[in-house]
């Protein structure tokens, strides 16, 4: 199979598909996973939102309101830190520091 040509916002990913935007899209589904919404809804980005609300959180159940309700996280607040910090490291800006494809899966 031939790709020709990667579609999508240009917010959202790299301009070139790599091992790096794998991780970047790995880690958008992760934050559709966690709050239920898609990337881009209503105007606003979902790494924006996130991290804006992290740095307003003073710990993760301060999270508790905007996460998907349909993912039961109301008592795992330490498998919800977890999956948060691994999705954000994984949308982190600077490509080369978001973990390789091997340190995802651990």
């Amino acid at each position: 199979m031939n790709i020709t040509r990667v579609r999508g916002s240009g917010i959202l990913h790299d301009p070139t598909t790599t091992q790096k935007s794998n991780i970047y899209s790995f880690g958008i589904i992760l934050l559709e996973l966690i709050f239920g919404r898609k990337p881009i809804q209503h105007g606003k980005n979902i790494v924006r939102e996130v991290k804006e609300a992290m740095d307003e959180a003073k710990d993760p159940s301060e999270l508790l309101e905007i996460l998907d309700p349909k993912m039961g996280w109301g008592t795992s607040l330490v498998c919800l830190e977890k999956f948060l910090d691994l999705a954000m490291s994984c949308v982190g800006e600077i490509s080369r520091n978001r973990p390789k494809r091997g340190e995802v899966g651990h």
